[in-house]
């Protein structure tokens, strides 16, 4: 199949608003080798949309996605213009009305009615974060996918209903696995997968590196399928160290998992990370069972009364050492009794001496046993700063598989 990429909304055409589903999107479909032959960008504006929609009723493409425009405003018009330009009749939906009204406690706004109407005989791609569904409209051999604008609610509407339709309409089956990967950067990566990378024939094996993590789309088709579980075996023993998770899911859940398969209480005292960790954490549910105590213990007056940091350590070494992420660990380890204890610290940058920026120190104890490390971060403030909550969550993670083995 081959397909077209259509984001709506001025908001996105202005640039206010980044536009990050047409790279969502496009590599969901890359996963079912569906190639993406056009992204266009357009506002909200009626002739616009009808033009891209006549432009592809005449095209060889075969499926049509589009985002944006499904609100209850007057400007949300992609819904109205699409089927219009298709020559459809909207018709109330019974199921989506009680829902909206549901989402209201029955006292929706007149404005929101407009979104409970579509096609007859179109799919509804229901929406759980809010009352724009958006809807899936087989017509003419083609298929027009009509989808919402924020990615909170897009990407659960596109994985839970659009990827399944996707799925059944390939003569042949794509064989995908996705794995989480951390611990090293995509160069080293590269370098250390080099032997498997250069047999690969008939199967793909592509990295899509992010700030602090890697994933890599092991892909086939079903013909393929035993050169794909060869590679797929020797894959995962070369990167049995590497591989966080093969769900889709971020290294704070897998965490999460391991702390309540094996009921472990975790507490954290952060410098440089400054709550990211604990932040990470918390949005997983169920981890207040588990978080014992988090604490910002950014300047050196909190280090010395919360955590016990000697001042003539701080004096001799610099809050950044080996020292003193030593004695904050410590100090929380003494305060809190958590079964696994962690701690910051670092240069953020970008003031201070250039050769230390990015510098950042962790302590760890797992099982009453201390590890420490350091490692330098590349990258702005920000970027430093994830780098190391997200390394911090990949040791903690490493350290509780090893004492659980």
């Amino acid at each position: 199949m081959r397909a077209v990429i259509l984001n709506i909304g001025d908001e996105v055409l202005s640039g206010i608003t980044i536009n990050t589903n047409s790279s969502y999107l496009a590599e969901q479909l890359n996963k079912l080798s569906i190639q993406v032959e056009r992204i266009i960008v357009i506002g909200d504006e009626e002739e616009a949309i009808k033009r891209e929609i006549n432009e592809f009723r005449n095209s060889d493409y075969d499926l049509l996605i589009t985002t944006g425009g499904l609100g209850p405003t007057h400007d949300d018009i992609t819904k109205e213009a699409i089927t219009s330009a298709l020559g459809l009749e909207l018709v109330l939906n019974e199921e989506v009305l009680e829902r909206i009204n549901k989402y209201f406690y029955n006292d929706a706004p007149k404005s929101n009615l407009k979104q409970a109407y579509f096609p007859k005989n179109s799919v509804i791609v229901k929406n759980e974060l809010g009352t724009a569904d958006g809807v899936i409209i087989p017509h003419l051999g083609k298929h027009y996918m009509i989808l919402v604008g924020p990615p909170y609610e897009l990407y659960p509407m596109f994985e839970n209903t659009c990827m399944k339709y996707l799925e059944k309409l390939q003569e042949e089956k794509t064989l995908i696995t996705e794995y989480l990967v951390m611990g090293g950067g995509e160069s080293f990566f590269e370098d250390y997968l080099d032997e498997l990378l250069k047999g690969l024939k008939n199967v793909s094996l592509s990295p899509y590196a992010s700030v602090g993590k890697i994933r890599f789309l092991l892909k086939a088709k079903e013909k393929d399928k035993q050169e794909y579980l060869s590679v797929k075996e020797k894959f995962e023993s070369l990167m049995a160290d590497y591989i966080v998770s093969t769900e889709n899911e971020e290294v704070e859940e897998v965490l999460v998992k391991y702390l309540k398969k094996y009921d472990l209480t975790i507490s954290i005292a952060e410098s440089i990370t400054g709550g990211m960790i604990a932040s990470h954490l918390v949005n997983v549910s169920g981890v207040s069972k588990h978080l014992k105590e988090s604490l910002v213990t950014y300047s050196d007056e909190a280090k010395i009364k919360y955590l016990g940091v000697s001042n003539k350590t701080l004096n001799k070494f610099g809050a950044v050492s080996q020292e003193v992420v030593i004695e904050m660990v410590a100090g929380l380890k003494e305060e809190t009794n958590a079964d696994i204890v962690v701690a910051t610290t670092g240069y953020a940058g970008p003031d201070g001496e250039e050769d230390k920026i990015g510098l950042v120190y962790f302590g760890i104890i797992v099982n009453n046993k201390l590890h420490v490390f350091h490692k330098q971060f590349r990258g702005n403030r920000n970027m430093i700063r994830t780098r190391a909550t997200l390394f911090t969550l990949f040791k903690v993670l490493s350290l509780i598989k090893q004492s659980v083995r």
